[in-house]
């Protein structure tokens, strides 16, 4: 007997769920959000504090979290900026990740911060609190 009538068509992708106001959240760099790791892409000799540019097809994303450092307040998005750049990516539903930003000046070996702000820039806010995540900077062109 044949294995033909025996496929099953795959289950629909989860909907994103939209950030919303007055709610708590946790930063993920690369899916973690502690021991977080960015690798970097800095040719040439090794001094300290040298910057250089965050390698390709890395993420950034906020998860709801009732346990989280962060909070929405009044806003309905959460900003993710590396280094205090103020280069930021807007995020408006959770656990859908967005690329990290390869344009921004990062430490190319150390450690550093992505700060996931509750606002920026224009977007106003009189409440809330922002995640700051702790990360590790890996220079893979060594």
């Amino acid at each position: 007997m044949g294995l033909l009538g025996a496929c099953t068509a795959p289950a629909p992708l989860p909907t994103p769920t939209p950030i919303g106001a007055h709610q708590k959240f946790s930063g993920l760099v690369n899916g973690a959000g502690k021991g977080a790791v960015v690798t970097t892409v800095c040719p040439g000799p090794t001094w300290s504090g040298r910057t250089g540019h965050a390698a390709g097809g890395q993420t950034v994303a906020v998860t709801q979290d009732p346990t989280g450092a962060g909070d929405t307040g009044t806003s309905s998005l959460v900003f993710a900026e590396p280094q205090f750049s103020a280069t930021v990516v807007a995020l408006g539903t959770y656990d859908t990740p967005a690329q990290f930003p390869t344009t921004v000046e990062v430490p190319c070996d150390g450690t550093g911060t992505v700060a996931f702000l509750q606002c920026f820039g224009i977007i106003a806010c009189s409440s809330g609190a922002p995640d700051l995540v702790k990360v590790t900077y890996v220079n893979i062109a060594d």
